[in-house]
Order: structure tokens, then sequence, then C-alpha cells
């Protein structure tokens, strides 16, 4: 058994409300010191114990190690810098004391039960080498904190999961309990990797059982200007990806819908960065892929479908949950 999350009406456990199995938070960062306390605080909230937070550090020069000192977090410093975000998560998976870990970004924020869903979903499932729940991701402006969008899995996508995590990441990546042995298993993180390390993670844990999920949203993914982000950086990671499918049939049949929800990412991107001229290059590289253009254009046309329901689903959330705006509103 992993928790008992029963709680009583004043939030407090019970006698009976004992954790069995110790949570170790990690967090790779590197001069986001204003970030990272804020993060640090969300997880300082959880309703779940936390026995060890570990702060990857990839060479900082900014007060991280005095806001790592003043949330009496674990400090890793790199202080020539070079980890990487795997390497970063890499060093603070090694260090970790906890059964579980779950891996935060340093501009991510844990919402106050996400920790306790995860592990109340993971004890359900003891095969499952992890937990995953949803992420909104969202936006500060002058005028306050505004949804942009969900990662979350569609209905469709929970039909054959393990293809159509192939074929989309929708496991955020803060958003995740592991269990720590299973990650050692499959080595931690890609090094080599410097964008999807998170997703080719996810996939390698995959092939180990079923991940287990919860329905319901666990962190806040904030956009700013200093996110990794980019097709760029996705395309050089992109042949770490495909090879996962060259040995597993799961995610083989997955390779055309993969192609498409590429094709589509990288095309609104140049749409939105105004160079038409991309378009031509990713058409050529579909035509390119081992599935024929009709499949491939008909996967991109499905994944820009279900990317504006997901952030239909986002704005809903946002409406609804008035608890959930007044938490926000705090950071």
């Amino acid at each position: 058994m992993i928790l008992d999350a029963r709680r009583s009406a004043g939030g407090r456990c019970p006698v009976d409300c004992v954790a069995v199995v110790a949570i170790t938070v990690v967090i790779p960062t590197r001069n986001r010191a204003f970030l990272l306390d804020q993060t640090l605080r969300s997880i300082d909230r959880q309703t779940s114990p936390v026995e060890q937070v570990v702060i990857a550090d990839d060479g900082s020069t900014d007060e991280t190690p005095k806001v790592a000192r003043d949330h009496g977090a674990t400090h890793l410093r790199n202080a020539a810098g070079g980890w990487g975000a795997a390497g970063a998560r890499n060093a603070g998976l090694r260090a970790a004391s906890g059964d579980l870990v779950a891996f935060v970004d340093s501009d991510d924020l844990l919402l106050p039960t996400g920790l306790e869903r995860l592990a109340s979903v993971l004890d359900r499932a003891p095969n499952a080498p992890f937990a995953y729940g949803w992420a909104l991701t969202a936006v500060r402006r002058a005028c306050g904190w505004q949804p942009t969008g969900l990662i979350a899995a569609t209905s469709r996508e929970l039909a054959d999961p393990l293809r159509s995590l192939f074929a989309n990441n929708y496991v955020p990546s803060s958003g995740v309990l592991i269990r720590a042995d299973h990650a050692r298993a499959v080595g931690g993180y890609d090094e080599s990797l410097t964008f999807s390390e998170d997703h080719h993670l996810w996939l390698r844990l995959a092939q180990r059982g079923t991940p287990a999920r919860a329905e319901e949203l666990v962190c806040v993914y904030r956009q700013h200007a200093g996110n990794r982000h980019g097709s760029a950086l996705a395309l050089r990671d992109e042949r770490a990806i495909w090879r996962l499918a060259d040995a597993d049939p799961g995610f083989a049949r997955g390779l055309g819908d993969r192609a498409g929800v590429q094709l589509c990412e990288h095309a609104l991107e140049a749409w939105h960065a105004r160079r038409p001229q991309a378009l031509v290059h990713l058409l050529r590289g579909a035509a390119a892929s081992r599935s024929g253009i009709p499949e491939v254009l008909s996967s991109a046309l499905r994944h820009f479908r279900e990317r504006r329901e997901r952030r239909r689903r986002a704005f809903d959330l946002w409406r609804e949950r008035d608890d959930l705006r007044q938490w926000l509103a705090e950071y």
C-alpha cells in the first residue's frame, strides 16, 4: 500500500492515514531562483508528505542555493554546468531516497492534492511503472493568469494508449509519479536528448507495464519566455523516438500517427513564425516517412482538431473551478 489518502473534514489525516512509501521530488534548474521559489512553495503545500526534495542545479549563478536552503531542500550543484535537463534529472534520481519520484520542472506548479492523487492511483495499479494526470498550460499576463491549453489524453488515445503515447506525448513532465526502481532499471533519462527526454522515458517505462492515470488536473505548466520549445529542438531527438518502434509493434502501429502529429505541430509553428517555406520541407519529410501521405495528413488533421478540443477543455475547467483560479492567483 502506498498511501491511505482519507482525510478528516479539517484536512488532517486520522491515525490510520499512513504514508508507507516515501516520495522524493526532483527539480532540475538553472538560474530560475524566483520561479523555483514558487515551485517549491507549491510542493511545501502538498497534502501528501514529501520525504525529500532534491534541487539539481546545473550551474546557476543567481540565488538558487539560498532558495533551496530556505525550503530545506537538498541542493546538488554542478558548478561548471553542462548537465542539461536529462543529466540534471539523472543526478537527482541518483540522490533520491524515496521509493516514488516526481520530476517537477522549476517553472511549474503542483496543485495541493497533486501528489496525493497520483500516489492513490499508483497504489491501485501495482504493476504500473508510473502514474500521470493532467496539466493546465497557462500564462500570467498583466491582467492575471489565463489558460492556454490542456496536456491530457483524449478518449480516442486511451483506446490504444501505447500507440497513442508514441504518437503524441500527452503525459506532462511535471504531472508524473514514478516508481524509482523502474526509472533506474531503464537507465533514467537519455542524456543524448535535449528536448524529448521525458517522452522517451515515458515510452521506455510504458514497455514495462501500463501506466496508471489520474483523470484530473495535478499541475500547471507555466508558459513564459524562458521555456524550452521549438520544432528544431524536437526534430533533433526524433530519430531516438522512432528507433523505439523498430523493436516494439505497439509503437510501430503509431508511426503514421506520429508523423502526422509532428507535421501539425511544426506546421503551426511555421505559420505563427511566418515561415511558409518551412511547410514545403515538412511535406517532404512526411513523404519520406514510413507511412503514406494520406495517413500522415489524416493524422495531422485529427491532431489539430484534438488540439482545439484540449484548449476548449482547458477554458471549461478554468470557468468551472473557482478554487483553481484562487489558488493560481497566489503565484
